[in-house]
């Protein structure tokens, strides 16, 4: 082969090989733009869809927006006609205090005539309550004065009671003691010493009241001991003030700080009972 036909057989291959190379180029070519315009259908699709769904909630929104308005406004409307009664009321509240003001104004002599009749009931009062005073204190006074003199009407009755007792007391140790000079006389012996019923009062004036009664043993609680100046042997009245009673003399025959046990120097009148009083002297309290 000539050398003519070396080039032409090399440049129809060169061709064959550029040829080759255009038709791949323009495969390639076909299949990204059919690639292309079907994702740029696809989007067109997905626009067309987002841009109906638009229209649809712009429609809906504009339809929302017309009823609010017409909502709004029958609102407004209302508010105004709710202004317009207010406006009325206010007026008619407007005139009837001009109204009253006149009348206040007209009725300003007569409330100044009441004002003063009623500072002068205030005054007249406060000078009755001062006589109801003067008068209250009149009557605690009097009932002080009554309760002084029960008071003393009652010791008093206590003391003649008292002095009665001791008499029927001295009596009856005198008809003792001249038992005993003529029983002592015969059997030619000569008298003794003092007796369990003589009296010894505490110096101090004391009261109690018995707490506790043994009716076996005869023996008293009292309220009072050694602190209230008791100790043994000392006697004591005792007596009851509902009714007014004497009932007698206790001796003590055992003390403690705030207690004393003691015991009827001679049988009582009355049984003596829980709540009866006992003093030193009976006009001591």
């Amino acid at each position: 082969m000539s050398g003519v036909g070396k080039i032409l057989v090399f440049v129809n291959l060169l061709f064959s090989v550029v040829v080759g190379a255009f038709i791949i180029m323009v495969y390639v070519a076909r299949t990204n733009w059919v690639a292309t315009y079907h994702e740029l259908e696809n989007r067109y699709k997905a626009q067309s869809a987002e841009l109906e769904t638009f229209r649809t909630d712009a429609q809906a929104a504009r339809d929302q927006g017309s009823k609010d308005v017409t909502t709004a406004q029958a609102e407004l409307k209302k508010i105004k006609d709710d202004l317009a009664v207010k406006e009325g009321q206010l007026k008619a509240l407007t005139d009837q205090l001009t109204a009253e003001k006149e009348k206040t104004t007209t009725g300003t002599a007569s409330t100044v005539a009441v004002q003063e009749e009623s500072l002068r009931r205030t005054e007249e009062m406060k000078r009755l309550d001062v006589q109801i005073k003067t008068l209250t204190d009149q009557r605690n006074a009097s009932l002080i004065e009554q309760n002084k003199l029960r008071d003393r009407s009652i010791a008093v009755e206590i003391e003649n009671k008292t002095l009665k007792d001791r008499n029927n007391q001295m009596a009856l140790q005198l008809e003792n003691m001249g038992k005993d000079n003529i029983r002592l006389r015969n059997l030619g012996g000569a008298s003794g010493g003092g007796t369990m019923t003589a009296k010894n009062p505490p110096l101090e004036n004391i009261e109690g009241i018995v707490t506790k009664t043994d009716t076996q043993s005869g023996l008293l609680t009292l309220s009072i001991g050694s602190d209230a100046g008791l100790t043994k042997g000392h006697t004591l009245e005792i007596f009851r003030l509902s009714p007014n009673k004497y009932l007698g003399t206790v001796r003590i025959v055992d003390v403690t700080a705030h207690e004393a046990v003691a015991r009827p120097t001679s049988r009582p009148t009355t049984p003596i009972q829980q709540g009866d009083r006992v003093a030193s002297k009976i006009l001591g309290s």
